[in-house]
């Protein structure tokens, strides 16, 4: 709370409409997921008007509002609470997580009225394995995406970052995504991935954690400034977690043997 008593902070994530189907996602992050792969009936629309005017009496005295999906930029309430953001406190750091496919003149012409701080969530910067990943995306697309986007920061000096799943699909190619990424000047943030069991680095077998280990550790990435710095610690936070599992599979072999 700040000293009006009011939230400084809101995160909203307000409707899974998605148009990707990512093989590490489930049917609560995207709709088409959910239609398609689970079979399940769409998620109730709860929010409405109403929700938006009610925001009214805490827009003004907020210092951060966070958007999540879903895709947001598919959102169509999102546009409302934007508006009224940019009427009532134009001042706000406005967050999103984007998946970096959906860049139309409605987009543009949303972050073009104030100063968004942009999170894309891409997980390869190859082509056919991020059109495998992030299945529905086009690669060619989503690459002009992010030129837009990273060029769009960059003017207004905010906060321009690049996510990645660290997972069984793409764990050969994380160092080279880092070092792209330090190219594009993007913050990198790597997540872990639990779900599902053959995608996660969880599910795999002591032998074949420890060519992963061996190879990731092998690669040697720039530190020279501070965000190369911070992008190679993530890195190392991947081989840290492949070297923790190798330690409980080891101790769980070992127990088994005796």
């Amino acid at each position: 709370l700040n000293a009006n008593k009011y939230p400084s902070v809101m995160e909203f994530e307000l409707s899974n409409t998605c148009n990707l189907e990512c093989e590490m996602c489930s049917g609560d992050c995207s709709s088409l997921i959910r239609k398609n792969r689970e079979g399940r009936p769409p998620l109730e629309e709860l929010y409405d008007l109403a929700f938006v005017e009610q925001l009214g009496e805490f827009i003004p005295h907020l210092e951060e509002v966070k958007f999540y999906g879903g895709e947001p930029f598919l959102v169509e309430i999102y546009y409302e609470i934007w508006e009224r953001i940019i009427k009532l406190n134009p001042s706000v750091r406005i967050t999103v997580q984007t998946n970096a496919t959906v860049l139309n003149n409605r987009v543009k012409r949303i972050l073009e009225q104030t100063q968004f701080h942009l999170g894309l969530s891409i997980d390869s910067f190859e082509k056919e394995n991020y059109e495998r990943i992030r299945k529905n995306a086009k690669y060619e697309t989503t690459m002009a995406n992010i030129e837009w986007f990273r060029n769009y920061c960059k003017e207004r000096n905010t906060y321009f970052g690049i996510a990645a799943c660290a997972m069984q699909q793409n764990w050969h190619e994380l160092a080279n995504f880092v070092r792209r990424c330090n190219e594009l000047e993007a913050i990198v943030s790597i997540h872990t991935v639990f779900f599902p069991k053959d995608s996660s680095f969880f599910s795999l077998e002591l032998e074949q954690l420890l060519p992963m280990v061996n190879t990731l550790e092998k690669e040697e990435l720039p530190s020279d400034s501070a965000l190369e710095a911070k992008n190679k610690h993530q890195f190392q936070d991947v081989i840290k977690q492949l070297k923790h599992l190798v330690k409980e599979k080891t101790a769980l072999k070992e127990r088994a043997v005796r």
